[in-house]
């Protein structure tokens, strides 16, 4: 009987791995094929994503939506296919969809900082100011000195009229990443917007001198710094870099009496300019800009010309008096 019961323990001991075996491999086969089904998701996801990008591209948007809404169904849980997913949304003109998509994937992980510095973006350029600023935060609460957040963190205060708040945070990002052409170029409407444009001015030659400037780009950051050297009663650089501004520049009516303005105060010689400037003045189609820029050069003609209002003959023609009115009547 012993030796009965010793052989049962052991067959049943034998019994007992070999079931075990078995489970252990129909685990690995199960991973195995639901690896495989996910990879398999996620290769047709990222392919109807580009397919639903060539469609829009080449000017078939109801096509690309029906690969879109096919990708959204095969969605895979894999995190980086799913931002694929959500930037092809974006690309395609689904805003929405590529900003809930977001959401999702922020609520399954809260903790990257991709996804929140991302969203902020989105959220900005889709003019939901408020969101962007509550994910531009979430952002900066993992990574201080996070680009992105910082960027719409930054616009997001100047939109408030925080426009302190808004040279601190700016400050900080230029510090962070001085190469980046668009906060310096904000930080300097920043200033002009409180009255200092001194500070703007090393601002803007700093991106003059950026070598991925366009010659638009170039030229109309030169214009600016016209007009910033204008502000703060420096004549001289600011004819010059108008003058040059304009070679490249489609001036409205409203900018050529300014660079006539400027020559005049400089002491240069504006007989070539006036007759250009008095025909553009007597355009109809003057532009009416909404910008920082455009009110400085509007505020810098109009003081001259209340102050001239008496010379019949001055440089600055009583022409720009109506385009100034105008520009400044609710639209």
């Amino acid at each position: 009987m012993p030796v009965t019961r010793h052989s049962d323990a052991v067959a049943c001991a034998a019994k007992s791995v070999r079931g075990a075996l078995v489970l252990v491999l129909v685990a690995v086969v199960g991973c195995n094929t639901m690896r495989q089904q996910v990879s398999r998701r996620c290769e047709n996801c990222r392919a109807l994503c580009k397919q639903a990008r060539n469609a829009k591209d080449e000017g078939w948007p109801d096509h690309a939506d029906l690969l879109l809404n096919e990708a959204m169904r095969q969605r895979p849980s894999e995190l980086d296919t799913r931002r694929q997913l959500a930037e092809a949304l974006w690309d395609c003109g689904r805003q929405s969809d590529a900003i809930s998509e977001y959401k999702q994937m922020i609520d399954e992980y809260p903790r990257d900082i991709r996804l929140h510095q991302r969203v902020a973006i989105m959220c900005w350029t889709a003019g939901q100011k408020d969101e962007a600023a509550q994910f531009a935060n979430g952002a900066l609460r993992l990574a201080p000195n996070c680009e992105d957040a910082l960027l719409v963190k930054a616009r997001y205060q100047a939109a408030r009229n925080d426009l302190d708040g808004a040279i601190a945070t700016y400050i900080r990002l230029t510090n962070s990443a001085p190469d980046m052409i668009d906060a310096k170029l904000e930080l300097a409407e920043v200033h002009i917007q409180r009255g200092y444009p001194s500070q703007a001015c090393p601002l803007l030659r700093d991106v003059m001198v950026q070598p991925k400037l366009t010659s638009a780009e170039r030229s109309e950051t030169e214009w600016k710094l016209g007009l910033a050297y204008a502000s703060a009663g420096r004549w001289t650089e600011a004819a010059d870099h108008l003058t040059e501004a304009a070679r490249n520049r489609d001036g409205s009516a409203d900018d050529w009496q300014m660079l006539v303005l400027a020559k005049s105060k400089a002491g240069h010689d504006v007989n070539g300019f006036q007759p250009v400037a008095s025909r553009t003045a007597a355009n109809p189609q003057t532009s009416f800009e909404r910008t920082a820029w455009a009110e400085l050069r509007n505020q810098l003609l109009c003081a001259h010309v209340s102050a001239q209002s008496d010379r019949p003959g001055d440089v600055v023609r009583a022409e720009f008096t109506r385009t100034a009115q105008a520009d400044k009547q609710p639209r």
